[in-house]
């Protein structure tokens, strides 16, 4: 699998190429779920925070697919929250 200091490319909404570094991974074995990974591009939203990103690891076929979490599911699972908010607290300047 991965770890935490991983970086990888992504094909955004656009079709562009995007490098996307890994900031935290979630390993959900008790629960028998795949693993979580919170992830950034380093773009800024609205708010003039980091945007985040918390997508499900899916390996097939040898590969590991992203498979997005929506705002709504990830918000439900605490130690998500916690660590996002962990993050933009360290990156509050950037």
């Amino acid at each position: 699998m991965i770890d935490k200091d991983y970086s990888f490319t992504v094909i955004n909404d656009r079709g562009q190429e995007v490098e996307c570094d890994t900031l935290a991974l979630i390993d959900r074995k008790e629960e028998e779920l795949n693993p979580l990974i919170i992830y950034t591009d380093y773009s800024k939203g609205e708010d003039n925070l980091i945007k985040l990103y918390v997508s499900e690891l899916i390996k097939k076929d040898g590969e590991l697919i992203l498979n997005e979490i929506s705002n709504e599911d990830y918000e439900k699972i605490p130690r998500v929250r916690e660590i996002m908010e962990e993050i933009w607290n360290k990156n509050i300047e950037l």
